[in-house]
C-alpha cells in the first residue's frame, strides 16, 4: 500500500553538519510512505518541503517503485 500525509512544521532554519546543508524555513512536509498488506512494514519513499501532493507526483514515485520490484496494490487517501 502506498500513503500520503501533509504536516505542519516548525517554521525554523536548520543546519545539517553531516551534510552540510541548511534546511528551512518550511511551513510544511509532504511524506510518502509505503508499507505490507499482510506484514507490519512500513518505509517512508519520498518526503518534498511545501509540496503539493499531485497525481503525476504519485504516479512518478509509484513507478520508481515498480523499477525497483515493488508492486503497489492499493493506496490510502486522507482528506481533511
Amino acid at each position: 500500500m502506498i500513503g500520503f500525509d501533509e504536516m505542519g512544521i516548525s517554521q525554523q532554519i536548520s543546519y545539517c553538519p553531516t551534510q552540510d546543508q541548511i534546511f528551512g524555513p518550511h511551513k510544511k512536509v509532504q511524506v510518502l510512505s509505503v508499507r505490507g498488506l499482510l506484514s507490519s512494514w512500513k518505509y517512508p519513499v519520498f518526503f518534498g518541503f511545501d509540496t503539493k501532493m499531485t497525481e503525476e507526483l504519485i504516479f512518478h514515485v509509484i513507478n520508481k517503485l515498480h523499477e525497483y520490484g515493488l508492486i503497489v496494490k492499493g493506496a490510502i487517501l486522507k482528506y481533511y
